[in-house]
């Protein structure tokens, strides 16, 4: 069976520069320290589908990379969206 390795942080927002915590190249690599003989590496960042930049960037920085985009319900997403807001500030 192939082996995996996604990011502990799921929530990195590389690629965009207003809200980054991830600011360089080197500090994104360092996330996946200690990778070694895994078939693919990878992380989970959903501000990437809205950020007009983000392709352009990670083309530029990784250009071999293999983008998955996997999209939820609507009216799922809206939901989980309404509780996340119940729960953090309400």
């Amino acid at each position: 069976m192939a082996r995996s390795k996604v990011a502990a942080d799921e929530k990195l927002y590389y690629s965009i520069s207003e809200v980054a915590r991830i600011t360089n190249l080197e500090a994104y690599q360092a996330l996946f320290d200690g990778v070694s003989g895994e078939k693919a590496i990878g992380e989970a960042s959903p501000s990437y589908l809205v950020e007009p930049k983000a392709p352009v960037r990670i083309q530029r920085y990784i250009p071999k990379t293999k983008m998955i985009a996997m999209l939820r319900n609507p009216a799922e997403r809206a939901y989980s969206h309404f509780l996340h807001l119940i729960k953090y500030l309400i």
